[in-house]
This record gives structure tokens, C-alpha cells and sequence, in this order.
């Protein structure tokens, strides 16, 4: 099994952020942070902590893509 890494889910729908924070820990990962929203999302990204993020495209009809970019930039 590949090292635990720690995550970063970005996901405006709660059941299915429950699911993946489940996933990911049955794998035995961490789950950093959950953002259900663009501003949250660059504001737990400037704070960092975390080895890779999964996002939704499309956050309560919001475009992440400045998540990305963030990200990026980091």
C-alpha cells in the first residue's frame, strides 16, 4: 500500500463528501479539510497542510478552476 497521504476534498454535496472522507480513511489516508465552496476552498489551499486535493468542477454552480490555480501556484 502507497504511503497515507493526507487530502484535501473540495465537494459541495455532502453525501457524496461523507463518502469519499470514508473512502479515503478505509485506504487509510487523512481527510485535512472538507470545502463546499470556492472561498473556503482558497483559504484551506493558503493555508496548505495537505498532499492533494479532490475537487468538483462545479460548486453550487461556482467554477473552481481559481482552486486549481491556487493549487498550482503552490
Amino acid at each position: 500500500m502507497p504511503d497515507p497521504r493526507n487530502i484535501l476534498i473540495v465537494e459541495d454535496e455532502p453525501l457524496i463528501a461523507m463518502m469519499l472522507e470514508d473512502f479515503l480513511e478505509s485506504l487509510g489516508h487523512s481527510v485535512s479539510a472538507t470545502c463546499d465552496s470556492v472561498g473556503d476552498a482558497l483559504a484551506e489551499v493558503a493555508k496548505g497542510g495537505f498532499d492533494l486535493a479532490i475537487l468538483d468542477l462545479n460548486l453550487k454552480g461556482e467554477n473552481v478552476w481559481p482552486v486549481g490555480s491556487g493549487l498550482r501556484e503552490q
